[in-house]
């Protein structure tokens, strides 16, 4: 290789080696311009300038070798950098016919900048070298390792580009380009001493022939002999018939082969990447993609014409400008012969007329030029969609070749529409049925509300009904002894008389029948109080059930016998002696861990994190004891203060984050954009929510998830509570079991509870805080798909909350 190297940098060698690569430039070139396909006419104009550049650079670059072989001074101090310089340019211009072998304007732009900027570096590097005298070998000098690194970066970001866009027949020119790159690092690190890159020249000798690859690409097979275009639709009233002319065969030359820079197999492939759950994205990439593979002027979405003959234009692109147009609403005369193509599911094909002036005025461009109309349907046929061609720039016209590329991939395209169609059903019906739910969980709170109001009135009857009925006794009592006594007044002035006795008899008789009657009718009264009090029954049961469902509340935890502050204190005063061991256990393990004492094996450390885990749930559980024995002596304090609920979210998961971690359990959390800033107490909001995340990762198994949502609830427009919700994905809770959750587990009269993490007063405390706030906590749980806990707190803490708090301490 160095041998080869050292021949072709001799002043010989080199006029050899410029005369290899340009005949193998000047074969290419003669390749192409014997291609007399006029499909490629396109293609072919932009080879023979890219190669008759290339030709010409190399020309010179001979004639610049000469003329130093011939003793020309000046040039041959020059010729190093001006043979680096038409080295790099040649690379550009590589990469611009291989990667981009149609018209496009950003690439062309880019291109010739590049170009423009490469003889800027040329002229500056040769004015320096000149300036300088040549003071050394350009191949060890920092100038020349730029250059040949600017090769190799050039090289290989053009083979990288091929292997990405992968345009026809690439490979030949990925490798041409990847010869170039490794001549060129092989020149940076292992240039032998000169002025002559001869590593890469090696890379160029053997790179160049494959330029014979390239006319390749104007192979387009053989053109039909003959096309059929669809049908033209005239503008023209209802009644007037189609002309015969309207179908003609046309010849082939007429509209010319589709020159699509996009087969349909890839087309077809980026339509099924465009599976995206958002409607938008996914049309506007669909008509962006299509105009590109059918390299048309403008491509329209449009929907099929309403009731009132209005057709929406969905999203389109504008090739020419690379731009997405954006929807609009169009009259679906301004298109004749529309609405009945999509009926019949035929193309529409439309020639460049004024019948189109109205569609170029509303997409606000010159001409509409030729139209191609494509309806979509769904699966029993029904329109769905439409897609339209128009070449206002190009004037380019349609032909059967471009219906087909669109008909193969149609079915796709189709389900691809129906499918984001009914992903937007999907979320309206969604959104409906959480305010539905909303709704009923308003109507149970309304219920239980009017059971409890219903339950006080029965009450009130009770006891109205008992004071009446012991006034009635009374007052019977009374009246009988008043009479008894009239009567013996009467027997007594009376003398016996035997008539008069007969007659009080008969009274008497009379009165007992109506006190008869009177004792009828109360039991009557005992009877209706009877049926009252039933009801009243009835209706406590029914509240009974309705608290123990899920929908409702919880049971009120049951609340363990009250402190002595005496006894509170010493339970206070040996849980803080026991934090002071346990904040050693946990400093000397965090100092293991950090490896500054030694390093740990993967057994050790996996111990060490379990030590770890272990103290970290032993302090909390002594928190908890504190905590409990302050909340059963009564000394609740509640300090209210602004508080911003996601910060607090944040801290609650960062202490659970261990317990988790452990379990490798995926926490979600779904906070609402419009979240409330409250105003209640900060430290007994974080307590609860901790609670709650330590208790679902307590039940979660292995690899679970965890949902944390929170979000506000407004009435009349004014944000009045908020809902905070903990669901996990454990076992789940029994029916039977819901109304002891919050009630304190470790006592031996309250077993535990299957689905609970919890085994200690985690969720009692929560209880206690909420309730504390002036807040609600509640329970829902279905077996074998886990619980989820809620938490409504108000926005701001009641006032008698504060006094009730202040009061307890």
């Amino acid at each position: 290789m160095e041998s080869l190297s050292e021949l072709i940098t001799s002043p010989t060698g080199s006029l050899a080696y410029h005369l290899v690569l340009a005949f193998s430039v000047l074969g290419a070139l003669q390749s192409v311009l014997n291609s007399a396909d006029e499909r490629s006419a396109e293609m072919r104009g932009r080879m023979v300038f890219g190669l008759g550049a290339l030709l010409g650079l190399r020309a010179l670059l001979f004639l610049a070798a000469g003329l130093a072989v011939q003793g020309v001074a000046r040039l041959g101090m020059l010729l190093p950098v001006v043979d680096r310089t038409v080295g790099v340019v040649s690379v550009v211009l590589l990469v611009w016919l291989w990667a981009f072998p149609r018209p496009r304007r950003a690439p062309d732009a880019a291109t010739l900048l590049v170009v423009a900027l490469v003889f800027m570096m040329g002229s500056l590097s040769a004015l320096y070298w000149a300036s300088n005298g040549a003071p050394e070998s350009l191949n060890q000098n920092d100038l020349g390792f730029a250059w040949d690194g600017l090769t190799f970066a050039l090289a290989l970001g053009g083979a990288f580009l091929l292997f990405v866009s992968k345009p026809a027949h690439w490979g030949a020119g990925a490798v041409m380009l990847l010869l170039v790159a490794v001549g060129a690092l092989v020149q940076m690190f292992a240039a032998l001493p000169g002025d002559t890159p001869g590593m890469l020249r090696v890379a160029q000798l053997a790179a160049f022939p494959l330029l014979f690859s390239l006319p390749r690409r104007l192979d387009l097979g053989p053109a039909p002999a003959q096309v059929i275009t669809a049908p033209t639709v005239e503008a023209r009233s209802p009644e007037a018939p189609v002309p015969p002319a309207a179908v003609a065969p046309v010849p082939a030359e007429a509209n010319g082969k589709r020159q699509a820079g996009l087969p349909a197999s890839e087309f077809k492939a980026i339509v099924q990447l465009a599976a995206s759950d958002k409607p938008e994205e996914v049309a506007q990439l669909l008509v962006r993609h299509l105009a590109h593979g059918l390299l048309a002027d403008v491509t329209l979405l449009m929907t099929p014409p309403d009731s009132g003959g209005q057709i929406i234009v969905m999203c389109g692109y504008d090739l020419i400008r690379e731009e997405p147009m954006g929807g609009t609403l169009l009259d679906q005369k301004v298109i004749p012969g529309y609405a009945e193509a999509l009926q019949r599911g035929r193309a529409l094909q439309i020639p460049e007329s004024n019948k189109l002036e109205k569609l170029a005025r509303a997409l606000g461009t010159q001409k509409a030029g030729h139209l191609l109309v494509l309806p979509l349907a769904n699966a029993e046929g029904k329109p769905l969609a439409a897609l339209a061609l128009l070449s206002p720039y190009s004037k380019r016209v349609w032909n059967a070749d471009d219906q087909l590329y669109v008909r193969e991939a149609a079915p796709l395209i189709s389900h691809l529409l129906e499918k984001t169609q009914r992903l937007v059903t999907l979320r309206e019906n969604s959104m409906g049925s959480e305010a539905r739910l909303r709704e009923i969980s308003e109507e149970r709170d309304r219920i239980a509300e009017e059971h409890r109001a219903a339950l006080g009135e029965l009450d009130v009857l009770r006891h109205e009904m008992e004071t009446a009925r012991d006034s009635v006794e009374t007052a019977q009592m009374q009246q009988e002894l008043q009479r008894l006594r009239s009567e013996v007044a009467a027997g007594a002035s009376a003398g016996g008389a035997l008539m008069a006795s007969a007659e009080e008899l008969n009274s008497l008789q009379t009165e007992n029948d109506k006190l008869k009657a009177e004792l009828a009718n109360f039991d009557k009264l005992k009877k209706g109080a009877s049926a009252m009090v039933q009801d009243r029954d009835r209706l406590k049961a029914e509240l009974a059930a309705l608290k123990a469902s899920p929908a409702v509340a919880a049971q009120p935890a049951s609340a363990a016998p009250g402190l002595s502050l005496e006894q509170a204190e010493v339970i206070a005063s040996i849980a803080q002696d026991l934090r002071q061991p346990m904040s050693s256990i946990i400093g000397y393990t965090d100092l293991l861990l950090s490896e500054s004492v030694g390093i740990l094996g993967a057994l050790q450390r996996k111990f060490l994190d379990r030590v770890k885990a272990s103290t970290e749930r032993t302090n909390s559980l002594i928190s908890n004891l504190i905590q409990i024995t302050a909340l059963d002596s009564g000394n609740v304090q509640i300090t209210p203060e602004a508080v911003d609920l996601s910060s607090v979210i944040d801290n609650s998961i960062g202490e659970t984050s261990s317990q988790m971690r452990e379990k490798n359990i995926s926490l979600r959390v779904d906070l609402a954009d419009n979240l409330p800033r409250m105003h209640t107490d900060k430290d007994a909001i974080q307590q609860i929510l901790t609670h709650l995340l330590s208790n679902a990762g307590a039940a979660t198994p292995n690899e679970g998830e965890i949902l944390l949502r929170a979000r506000s609830e407004s009435r009349n427009g004014h944000a009045e509570s908020v809902l905070m919700e903990v669901a996990d994905s454990g076992e789940g809770i029994p029916e039977d079991d819901l109304p002891r959750v919050f009630s304190r587990l470790y006592r031996a009269d309250n077993p535990l509870i299957q689905g609970v993490g919890e085994t200690g007063v985690g969720l009692s405390i929560a209880k206690t805080l909420t309730e504390a706030l002036g807040g609600s906590i509640w329970v829902e749980s279905q077996l074998g798909k886990g619980s989820t806990f809620r938490v409504r707190l108000p926005i701001e803490t009641p006032l008698e909350v504060h006094h009730a708090g202040s009061a307890e301490a």
